[in-house]
């Protein structure tokens, strides 16, 4: 759920500031805060579902059936 509302700000309020660019002005100290907050959320959700691959064997599988002809 973390992940989609990151999803959402960045749908939304990015794309929103790139428009109307007063919005951006405004508060840009905040804009920076929620922006590196989406990213260290999307961080943090690649490195959990990469461990999770590798526990499961599936990363390992991928690159065993790709050297394998």
């Amino acid at each position: 759920m973390l992940v989609s509302v990151a999803v959402l700000y960045n749908f939304v309020f990015v794309i929103g500031r790139t428009v109307f660019w007063e919005l951006n002005n405004a508060v840009p100290a905040l804009w920076w805060t929620l922006d590196y907050t989406c990213d260290i959320i999307y961080l943090f959700d690649i490195i959990i579902h990469a461990h999770e691959g590798k526990r499961k064997g599936f990363i390992s599988t991928c690159i065993q059936s790709s050297f394998v002809t």
